[in-house]
């Protein structure tokens, strides 16, 4: 490169250096070398396959798989450094090898067990079955352990078919399990394997488990055109100026042109002779000398060669066709001289393409030659100077005879295609320069341009010459720099064919200008049509067809064809061969059929189709709405900006198919969304205004269909995108503002619902669904992961998968159902709310099995489907782990439990039932049943009777019944209980089992101490308030025999002005007990009682504690325990009986209350009794007298009496002191006053009328 790109590229230093070695191998396509096609129809002309026989061993019991010599696989079979193609052993079966040379690989055949292997005696051994009998050393048919090279001899699988032996894939026999292999086959029948491969001798091996397989004399596929000269035992070294040639690389047994050229002062001054001023015909005619000089270079013999130098006598060989009958009749003269005629066309040709191949065309075995199904042999012939010579005549079939000249063809054209740009069209290539646009590199090819006008101008023909050139040889890359060669020369051939200049030019250049219909013929075409709707036909041989104006219908049939449509809606069928398609402007449908194929459809909405056969195919659809169909193996489809929106239809059957869709520069990876239409996936680039639409991407079941993948979509930055990054990306599903169902796929989904109600179900993946406005339906599959559902506005449900899931809620969205389902313990489900929705305005309710997060007035909330079981636990399978607020707050299930559940009741009769977390249970109107569960819960009844409980485990709870006669049951625990004014009559049930719990009933506003009086009522202990409407009835405060029931026990009764009562404080008010007005029995307990009998002839038996007894009317019984302090017992009328306790007590005794029994026993010295009259009495209004061991205490002028019983018999029975209005008497005084009083006349005359001064006198010092 003397200058323009070469200059630029100088100028960029090392830089430099790498990109002008990458610009080289993009300006210089073909400069591999010699094309497959060369091979190919060399072989189809040999009618024979060369073959390797190594020993293989069926390890997987399938059979031995192999692969073809054509696939890539280059082996040393013979030894001599060069590795030629070679059929090949699958992975999953295995060579058996030794390396006899210790170097750790396996070199070459020699380390195999085959034809190539050296025996013992220095012989070659005919089969692997014999190479391995040399190691039988025992002589026993069986190679096993008991042979000392056992453990030397390898099993190599090949496991990534490389041809190169690794360490990791040579194996000893016995770590397969293999215990010996027999030695004799059993069978030597051909086998064919398919590949080109076949298995002749075979038999047997036993595995250490005593089963057996196969072992097989495979004779493997060789195909020399593929070579590897760089372990070669005769390296060349490429002379100075040699290095400066164009290296094409070579193939079969001739070296690469440079090394080649090194070799021979001929080739290289052919080589050196081509130079951008030598035309297209002088090039193309030096091709023949430089090929034969070329193919010189290989010490391979020619098959002519070999024959002609097998024998001490003469012998010639020619070969030819069978002799026409035209020329047999003309007499041997002629015969033999069209056979030398014949011979010296094809020998030349022959020997060429055989060295070319590293081949053979014929078989010679035993002094004779097979080829075409014949078999010829030598012939003597006496020549007229008397000489005997022997004679071959090698007859080629008519189809042997073409398919050599089509291998000639094709090599020459391939060399050809090599050298053109870096030799004739050298300066072209040259002009090509560089320019930094938006800090990336971009050709500019207005240089090429220039100069091709120029020569166009100076000599059209010469120019349309270059032009079809540079297009053949490098327009693949022109065109990917901005040259459009099939316009400029549909543009210069119109312009030409107006005159006959052009149109001489036109011929000059080789180009054909036909109107209507046309047939070319079998060499290469170069046919253009006119204004017309043109019909041509290529033929045979790689054409060039150009259909210009009209809408025109092109053919390439067989070869490697080239069509233009031009302008106008044309039809382009390349046929057979790799064909390059361009459809110009118009709606064109092009059809490349087999081979290798490159359609391009340029402007409008273009069909392109390649058969389902081709092979590494290019499709391009252009601008325009473009379908674009594949093949059933590799295609690639090119996609640039402004291209419209392509649909690409792949169908690929071939499991190593890659398909690619190619993107061009400015389309990033970044700017591409992924949406989902039905089956079909399409990728649309920045607005939209571009797509590619990928048909039937997905199956029904919403898999995707592996027959129609794309394996690759490449970005021009080299970002490089797979049917994974899709399901990565994520499928995005646009709706309608209908009801749409949108279903997802087996990877990532982006739904979007719109308006309507819609219904989303995404596949597996980590899917985003979002429902839009309406009522949607929303759910992943099971396995789904990390997947995103927001139900958007409208009252959604929205279900997840077995893993994590997160739920985006926002403002406005309504009333939305959560329905959660987790399977994996390590799952993380969330439910996020998005902006203006705080925890604080979140309440948590229950409505039967499901937990509702109220957001707000109520406007907003979210369902928690089935989030408790039936028995009112958590239901962890549906948790979900946190609930994110936009502020960073995070709630967890714990959070529910701590906050609670609100449950609200209707107006009816509810049954509301908590859970295992905290409560908060709302009955409202109505007779309701509200059992919380465990945690700390909140029960409140309303109006009506209501019954409510908590669980014996719950904590801290709060009861308030409310209106209406309620039964607050609470737990073993510490448990609070609200009463307000009004509430009406409530029942407590408490049970405390936790010695640390403190319980308290909590008093409203207008509730005072002072207004609560405390009952007691069988065992319950009453609380009434104020007049009686209200009251806490405190049920089994007692125990039956009269004790505190401690496990019943309220700690704390509080008020309101911040009063608090304690159990201890019921006992010093007293519980007072009310008798009915029959006959009672009532007993207090052991703290302060306060009993009264009302009427009936009641029994009154006051506890310990301080009591007060009152009987009331009737006859009663009233007494006291022995340990009671400072009781009161008052009889009330009717004759009644007071017994005191061991301590002090005070008797009540008032006019009227008939005739009263007391019974004291004082044991304690400290004890001071009372006896107290009625407030209107004085002693002289009493008559005091004993009855035997009884003080008879009478009213005067009544038949009111009170008696001591026993004051006489005992000091303890007696009452230490006497209450009258006027004085109180004391014990030691009584028998004094009764002495004086016994001098009056009756107990109904008062004292005071007594005239006796001495018995006023004896009262008066008498009363303390």
């Amino acid at each position: 490169m003397d200058n323009g790109l070469g200059a630029f590229i100088q100028g960029l230093g090392e830089f430099g250096g790498w990109l002008g070695i990458e610009l080289y191998d993009l300006l210089h396509p073909s400069q591999n070398g010699v094309a497959n096609n060369v091979n190919e129809n060399f072989r189809n002309a040999a009618n024979f396959v060369p073959r390797r026989d190594p020993l293989t061993l069926d390890l997987d019991g399938d059979g031995i798989e192999t692969v073809s010599a054509n696939n890539g696989v280059l082996f040393d079979h013979d030894g001599d450094g060069v590795k030629s193609g070679s059929g090949w052993v699958a992975a999953d079966d295995g060579l058996l090898v030794m390396d006899r040379n210790g170097n750790g690989t396996i070199d070459g055949g020699g380390e195999l067990f085959g034809a190539d292997t050296i025996l013992a005696d220095g012989r070659k051994a005919g089969s692997g079955f014999e190479a391995l009998r040399d190691l039988d050393e025992n002589g026993d048919g069986i190679f096993s352990k008991t042979d000392a090279h056992f453990n030397d001899v390898r099993i190599w699988r090949d496991l990534n078919q490389d041809g190169i032996s690794q360490a990791g894939e040579l194996f000893r026999l016995s770590e397969l399990g293999i215990a010996s292999i027999t030695l004799k086959p059993t069978t030597t029948a051909d086998l064919d394997l398919g590949n080109g491969n076949v298995v002749d001798n075979r038999g047997a091996y036993t595995r250490l488990d005593g089963t057996t397989g196969l072992a097989g004399d495979l004779q493997l596929a060789v195909n020399n055109f593929f070579r590897d000269f760089s372990g070669s035992l005769d390296p060349v070294t490429v002379t100075d100026e040699a290095a400066h040639l164009p290296n094409l690389k070579g193939s079969g047994a001739v070296r690469d042109l440079e090394e080649a050229a090194s070799l021979s002062q001929d080739l290289l001054a052919d080589v050196q002779a081509l130079t951008p001023g030598t035309s297209r015909e002088a090039m193309r005619a030096a091709l023949d000398t430089m090929l034969a000089d070329w193919a010189g270079t290989s010490t391979m013999k020619s098959s002519e060669d070999i024959l002609e130098t097998s024998s001490s006598t003469k012998r010639t060989v020619y070969y030819h066709g069978a002799v026409p009958a035209s020329v047999t009749a003309q007499g041997a003269a002629a015969v033999e001289a069209w056979e030398k005629q014949q011979h010296a066309q094809l020998a030349s040709i022959v020997a060429i393409l055989e060295k070319f191949n590293g081949s053979s065309l014929i078989s010679y075995q035993n002094d004779q030659v097979s080829t075409g199904g014949n078999t010829y042999s030598w012939k003597n012939v006496t020549r007229a100077d008397g000489s005997v010579e022997q004679v071959m005549n090698v007859v080629l079939q008519p189809e042997q005879i073409s398919a050599l000249l089509s291998a000639y063809a094709n090599l020459k054209e391939s060399v050809y295609a090599g050298l053109v740009t870096q030799t004739r069209l050298h300066d072209y290539v040259d002009s090509l320069a560089m320019r930094v646009v938006d800090g990336k590199l971009q050709f500019d090819i207005s240089g090429l341009a220039a100069m091709l006008e120029s020569k166009a101008r100076s000599n059209l023909g010469e120019g349309l010459q270059d032009a079809l050139d540079l297009y053949k040889y490098a327009g693949s890359f022109l065109a990917e720099a901005g040259w459009d060669g099939p316009a400029l020369l549909n543009d210069w051939i119109e312009s030409a064919s107006t005159t006959s200049a052009g149109l001489e030019a036109i011929a000059f250049a080789g180009i054909k200008t036909v109107s209507g219909s046309f047939t070319g013929t079998s060499a290469d075409d170069l046919v253009w049509g006119e204004s017309v709707n043109d019909i041509i036909h290529g033929g045979g041989g790689n054409d060039l067809i150009g259909g210009g104006a009209g809408s025109d219908t092109l053919y390439g049939d067989t070869g490697n064809d080239r069509l233009f449509g031009g302008s106008g809606d044309d039809s382009l069928f390349g046929g057979d061969g790799s064909d390059i398609l361009f459809g110009g402007a118009g709606n064109d449908t092009l059809s490349g059929g087999t081979g290798t194929d490159r359609l391009e459809g340029g402007a409008g909405d273009d069909v392109l189709s390649v058969s389902g056969d081709a092979q590494n195919s290019v499709l391009a659809g252009g601008t325009g709405n473009d379908t674009l169909s594949g093949s059933y193996n590799s295609d690639t489809y090119l996609f640039n900006q402004g291209d419209g929106r392509d649909t690409v239809v792949e169908t690929s059957y071939n499991s190593g198919a890659v398909d690619k869709v190619v993107f061009g520069e400015g389309i990033l990876a970044s700017t591409v969304q992924v949406f989902r239409e039905g089956l079909d996936v399409v990728l649309s680039i920045g607005d939209g205004a571009d797509s590619v639409r990928l048909k039937n991407w997905l199956t029904s079941g919403g898999a995707e269909n592996g027959s129609v993948s794309i394996e690759q979509f490449v970005f021009a930055d080299g970002t490089i995108w797979t049917p994974a990054t899709l399901k990565t990306k994520g499928l995005t599903t646009l709706g309608t503002s209908g009801d749409d169902k949108l279903t997802g796929w087996n990877g990532n989904d982006i739904l979007f619902g719109g308006a309507g109600n819609d219904t989303l179900s995404g596949g597996t993946g980590t899917d985003r669904l979002e429902g839009g406005a309406g009522d949607d339906v929303l759910s992943v599959s099971g396995d789904a992961q990390n997947s995103v559902l927001a139900g958007g506005t409208g009252n959604d449900t929205l279900s997840g998968s077995y893993n994590s899931d997160t739920y985006l809620f926002n403002k406005g969205d309504g009333h939305d159902t959560v329905v959660e389902t987790s399977y994996n313990s390590g799952a993380v489900d969330k439910v996020v709310f998005g902006e203006g929705i705080l925890a604080s305005t979140v309440q948590v309710f229950r409505e039967g099995l499901d937990v509702v997060l109220s957001i707000g007035d109520g406007a907003d909330s979210v369902r928690l489907k089935n989030w408790l079981t039936s028995g009112g636990a958590e239901n962890g399978s549906v948790s979900i782990e946190q609930f994110v607020f936009a502020d960073g707050t995070i709630w967890t299930p714990a959070t529910l439990k701590t906050k609670g559940l609100t449950t609200l009741g209707t107006s009816g009769d509810d049954k509301l039932t908590g859970w295992n977390g905290n409560d908060i249970l709302f009955g409202g109107a109505g007779n309701d049943t509200l059992s919380g569960g465990t945690g700390t819960d909140r029960l409140e009844g309303g109006a009506g009777d209501d019954v409510l409980s908590v669980s014996g485990d719950a904590q801290n709870s709060v009861l308030a019944g409310g209106t209406g006669n309620d039964t607050l049951s609470g737990s073993y625990n510490s448990d609070t209980y609200l009463f307000n004014k009004g509430d009406g009559h409530d029942t407590v049930v408490e049970t405390s089992y936790n010695s640390g719990a403190v319980d308290k009933v909590v008093f409203g506003e207008g509730i005072l101490a002072s207004t609560v009086q405390v009952f007691r009522e069988g065992l319950d202990v009453v609380l009434s308030i104020g007049d009686g409407a209200d009251s806490v009835r405190l049920k089994n405060w007692l125990t039956s025999g009269g004790a505190e029931n401690g496990s019943v026990s309220i700690e704390q009764f509080v008020f309101a002005d911040g009063t608090i009562w304690t159990p201890a404080t019921l006992k010093t008010k007293g519980l007072t007990t009310l008798g009915t007005s029959g006959d009672d029995k009532l007993t207090g307990w052991n703290g302060n009682d306060i009993l009264f009998g009302g009427a009936g002839n009641d029994t009154l038996s006051g506890g310990t504690g301080t009591d007060r007894l009152e009987g009331g009317a009737g006859d009663d019984v009233l007494s006291v325990s022995g340990d009671a302090q400072n009781s009161v017992l008052a009889g009330g009328t009717g004759n009644d009986t007071l017994s005191g306790s061991y301590n002090s007590d005070t008797y009540l005794f008032n006019k009227g209350d008939g005739r009263d029994t007391v019974l004291e026993t004082s044991t304690y010295s400290g004890a001071k009794d009372r006896i107290v009259f009625d407030k209107d009495l004085a002693v002289d209004d009493t008559f005091f007298s004993r009855s035997g061991d009884d003080l008879s205490i009478a009213i005067r002028g009544s038949d009111d009496q009170l008696t001591v019983s026993g004051w006489f018999a005992s000091s303890s029975s007696q009452v230490e002191y006497l209450q009258f209005k006027d004085k109180t008497v004391a014990s030691s005084e009584v028998a004094a006053l009764i002495a004086a009083m016994a001098t009056t006349s009756s107990s109904s005359a008062p004292l005071v009328s007594s005239n006796s001064q001495e018995a006023k006198l004896l009262v008066a010092s008498s009363i303390v």
